[in-house]
């Protein structure tokens, strides 16, 4: 009897200047040879490790490795002893030992990097049922990538969660789109991106690293976005922020916004004829495809 079990999967957007698949290789392995760690949240720390080729000799096809949080444990704060409800004494204390390379409380989640896109595909939820929402592995990354190790060899590393471009859609359909706002930082030009690339050419020519911009209705009409106004958006969507305000058609306010939409994937596979890490490897690769191709086809 198949046993059928539920992927939940997110995406990044890791962006850096200069923008080649080289230089991503280079930044993942550098995270994992470095064996840096950062402080997600209070008494808990993360790392990246286990980072291996998806495809042998092929580092551009892809790098899956795992995002690991575990308990760190200050020796200097204080121990509660529960069979008396007193603070554990230096004597009591003396007597754990627990080697400095042992962390415990450990979470582990999938991720798979594609070099080529720079687009970082994750487990919201992983085997255990412990969830990594967008924010947080966005916390995560951004924080490893602040490292001195990291800033001094590959600069700025910027991390942008990918959103759920329906939002898009919904902001259009807005029956009286009195407001848009938007925000873009400055985007890697991806081959056949055409505005990806006109948008990097400008920010660079101005020396602009971030956008904000709003437009707003004339009193009683309604925005007219075209064509160049979308594949604007479709990159900010990426790369930044989208919402729009107005009225739907009885005159209600309705507002959208691509901040609170993370992109969130479900993929059901059999457990009896498929394991986990090939199923998470195989619809990892379908997102990551989807963006490349959504990318080319709207912006």
């Amino acid at each position: 009897m198949a046993r059928e079990r539920l992927l939940k999967i997110g995406a990044l957007n890791i962006v850096t200047h200069p923008h080649s698949a080289k230089n991503y290789i280079n930044l993942f392995r550098t995270l994992q040879k470095e064996k840096l760690s950062i402080v997600l949240a209070e008494h808990y720390h993360c790392r990246v490790a286990s980072l291996h080729l998806i495809e042998k000799e092929k580092p551009e096809k892809g790098l899956q490795g795992m995002l690991y949080k575990y308990l760190h444990i200050d020796e200097n704060e204080e121990w509660l002893n529960s069979e008396n409800n007193e603070v554990a004494t230096k004597e009591e204390l003396a007597k754990v030992t627990i080697p400095k390379h042992l962390l415990p409380g450990l979470t582990a989640f999938s991720f798979i990097f594609y070099p080529k896109s720079h687009k970082l595909i994750f487990e919201i939820v992983n085997e255990k049922g412990r969830s990594l929402g967008a924010q947080t592995a966005k916390k995560a990354f951004t924080r490893l990538f602040e490292c001195d190790v990291i800033k001094n060899k590959f600069g700025d590393v910027l991390v942008h969660i990918e959103s759920n471009k329906d939002i898009l859609n919904q902001i259009y359909n807005i029956k009286s789109l009195e407001s848009l706002t938007y925000e873009i930082v400055m985007p890697n030009a991806d081959d056949h991106v055409k505005t990806e690339r006109q948008v990097k050419a400008r920010f660079a020519k101005h020396n602009i690293l971030k956008e904000n911009n709003k437009k707003t209705a004339m009193p009683g009409e309604s925005l007219v976005l075209d064509k160049e106004d979308k594949n604007i958006l479709f990159v900010a969507a990426s790369n930044g922020f989208v919402q729009g305000k107005g009225k739907d058609n009885i005159g209600k306010p309705e507002s959208h916004t691509t901040k609170n939409a993370p992109l969130e994937k479900r993929h059901y596979y059999d457990s009896d004829t498929q394991t986990r890490a090939d199923a998470f490897e195989y619809k990892a690769g379908l997102i990551n495809n989807d963006l490349v191709t959504d990318a080319q086809n709207n912006a």
